[in-house]
């Protein structure tokens, strides 16, 4: 392997991990959420692709790893 690859995957902490994977879980979550509005009144229809969606990534994101749930919330309830 490329010695300066192998020392940029050493660097990679596993914290890096678990942010990267709570901004892909952030970014889907929003995604299910921008397309129920989308849909409407249609999204609250069992089987309706948005309320699928939706529902996936709900308990996708409850079912992570306590240090990506933590990097999640970090990321999702922002106070500035």
């Amino acid at each position: 392997m490329n010695s300066a690859l192998s020392r940029g995957l050493e660097a990679f902490e596993t914290t890096d991990i678990a942010v990267s994977r709570a901004r892909a879980a952030e970014l889907a979550v929003r995604a299910a959420h921008v397309l129920a509005v989308s849909r409407g009144s249609r999204s609250a229809i069992s089987g309706d692709i948005a309320e699928r969606t939706t529902r996936e990534r709900r308990s996708y994101s409850s079912s992570q790893s306590p240090a990506i749930k933590n990097a999640l919330l970090d990321l999702m309830i922002k106070v500035d």
